[in-house]
């Protein structure tokens, strides 16, 4: 175990890898190395004709096969997340919602203090209690997003606020999602 570890941290100290690459070390290390080759316990006191390597070798092509699967799986589930919440922002703007929000929020005359203080990380921070990051960002974000030039705020400092206010809301009740991991975390410890 500790030359798996230090084979993926030593390719990211001595600069061979990035920490991305270096995650492809670890599993490449492991199904490459004898020592970590290992039968499960359920076959390995069977007795037939196949030898242990061939035997984990065939182990191996299932667990790579299942894993890959379960990978397509959530990617797809993703990747439908975004493709619905696309949808959802064309039809919203196609519809006049982005014209009618626009409309609503520069009559209110705010300064950009009030509107990207008050008004837009507010609406965040009440939506971080019920809602997942990805469904903000990828619905919500679409609304505020065309209106920043208006106010003269700049995009990147508006992300990193809103990143910062989305952590700050999943640690604060009602919901206070972080809260339920933090539980689970130290129930299993």
């Amino acid at each position: 175990m500790a030359l798996l570890i230090l084979a993926v941290l030593g390719s990211i100290v001595f600069g061979l890898a990035t920490p991305t690459e270096a995650a492809a070390v670890g599993p490449s290390a492991a199904s490459s190395w004898p020592p970590f080759i290992v039968t499960s316990p359920s076959r390995a006191g069977k007795a037939s004709g196949d030898s242990a390597a061939l035997r984990t070798i065939r182990e191996l092509g299932v667990i790579a096969k299942d894993s890959s699967f379960l990978t397509a799986k959530t990617s797809a589930m993703v990747c439908w997340l975004f493709v619905g919440s696309s949808i959802f922002s064309a039809a919203f703007a196609l519809l006049g919602g982005q014209e009618l929000v626009e409309k609503w929020v520069l009559s209110l005359g705010l300064t950009p203090i009030q509107f990207h203080g008050w008004l837009a990380q507010f609406i965040i921070f009440i939506l971080g209690w019920p809602l997942e990051w990805t469904e903000i960002i990828v619905i919500f974000m679409p609304i505020f997003i065309p209106l920043l030039p208006k106010f003269g705020i700049d995009p990147l400092f508006f992300g990193l606020l809103v990143a910062l206010n989305l952590q700050t809301a999943f640690l604060s009740p009602p919901v206070a999602m972080a809260a339920f991991y933090l539980k689970e975390w130290r129930r299993s410890t």
